[in-house]
């Protein structure tokens, strides 16, 4: 006897998508809406009120053009805001961000040493360990850090800890660390529960040289792609390095299943 619980599951679904179990149906409806869409394109152009959308050519082949959004206003209530944290704090130097996360959460113990034994006291590794993720994170680089002079470190001393301690493994343990500890402070009644979440990638230029440096067919020139999963538009849970030809479908699914945080992740997009 077969069993009609998958057809029942299909209805479920489709149901829940709003869209019609007939293929056919379904053709017919995306066709129809195409071509009422280019049929009001075509009207505009003629008219002259698209917005600035017009026709233009890109690589020798036809291109629609889209202008650019104007700015918006800034609203009166996130101006005032602003006001008032520059007055009670004035200007929060970033690294002294990263060094109040790491007092509240104490995510540098999650960076141990790949080599055989360290004897490097805590306390001075947590500085430079510091240091090194700034450096990193920021994109300024451990030279420009030690040619400020300010951290009586030096290039070497940064690079020893970067070679010994920073990883991947360390660091995604620290995110995780950093990111459930956000969720448990943070008030839910203005956040909510994390439940959803995002996920898109974005292209970043690289070196040619670099072995993960690939030719982006739709973005153009050549570079690498940053997937990221954030939850409810708020914190990003997992990141991941890409190329440009592989899979999003798998960087979404291999988010999804080693974030590793306390997110309770109901649905991906």
């Amino acid at each position: 006897m077969i069993s009609s619980r998958p057809a029942r599951s299909i209805e479920v679904h489709y149901a829940a998508l709003r869209q019609p179990l007939d293929a056919t149906e379904f053709i017919t409806d995306l066709r129809a809406r195409m071509t009422a869409g280019l049929e009001g394109l075509d009207r505009g152009l003629i008219e002259g009120s698209t917005g600035g959308v017009r026709i233009t050519k890109r690589r020798g082949e036809p291109w629609i053009s889209v202008p650019k959004l104007d700015k918006l206003i800034e609203p009166e209530n996130l101006t005032a805001i602003k006001d008032e944290v520059a007055r009670r704090w004035g200007t929060i130097d970033l690294l002294d961000v990263l060094k109040e996360a790491d007092f509240l959460t104490d995510f540098s113990m999650e960076f141990v040493s790949v080599a055989s034994r360290e004897s490097m006291d805590r306390d001075t590794l947590r500085r430079r360990l510091l240091l090194v993720l700034f450096a990193l994170g920021t994109n300024m680089g451990i030279k420009a850090i030690v040619n400020t002079g300010e951290h009586e470190e030096t290039e070497a001393m940064l690079r020893h800890v970067r070679r010994h301690f920073v990883t991947r493994d360390n660091m995604r343990r620290a995110i995780v660390k950093l990111v459930n500890a956000t969720f448990a402070d943070r008030d839910s009644q203005w956040w909510g529960r994390g439940t959803a979440c995002a996920s898109d990638s974005k292209k970043f230029g690289s070196w040619e040289s670099n072995f993960m440096t690939e030719y982006h067919q739709r973005y153009g020139g050549a570079g690498v792609m940053i997937y990221w999963h954030v939850e409810r538009n708020r914190v990003c849970i997992y990141s991941q390095l890409k190329s440009c030809s592989s899979s999003e479908v798998a960087s979404m699914i291999e988010g999804l299943l080693r974030h590793c945080t306390c997110c309770n992740r109901r649905w991906s997009t």
